[in-house]
């Protein structure tokens, strides 16, 4: 996987992820992180599903 360098939008999405990675972590659902970070439910599970699928292909690589 290539790094990118980080521009203010990838800085801003990085950070949400890490939110949203922390809360879903901690047990809160997806409806919770949504109000918690004032995003709509779809959002979250966007930005979860992306966070999701690049763990998925790090703990698959060779």
């Amino acid at each position: 996987m290539l790094l990118q360098p980080l521009n203010p939008r990838n800085l801003a999405t990085v950070l949400l992820e890490k939110q949203i990675l922390t809360l879903r972590r901690a047990g809160n659902s997806i409806e919770a992180t949504a109000q918690q970070l004032q995003l709509k439910t779809h959002q979250v599970m966007g930005e979860w599903t992306k966070v999701y699928l690049a763990a998925q292909t790090l703990r698959t690589q060779d």
